[in-house]
């Protein structure tokens, strides 16, 4: 199946030492792990993507009319 997932959390930290900070244009490493119960995974049982580099967008800037 296909999944779709939206994240949501401050770009920036007030804990670079734990947490990551993100912006645009900036490169970071990512992976993630899912755990489906379903599939009768418990503990540190899950499945795990491999790591991954996200690059955020940088945000268009408004288009000026003349």
């Amino acid at each position: 199946g296909r999944w779709r997932v939206v994240f949501k959390r401050s770009m920036e930290t007030r804990d670079p030492d734990n947490d990551a900070a993100f912006g645009p244009g900036r490169m970071q490493t990512v992976a993630f792990a899912v755990w489906n119960g379903e599939n009768k995974e418990r503990n540190g049982q899950k499945a795990i993507a491999p790591w991954l580099q996200l690059i955020i967008d940088p945000i268009p800037s408004e288009r000026v009319e003349k």
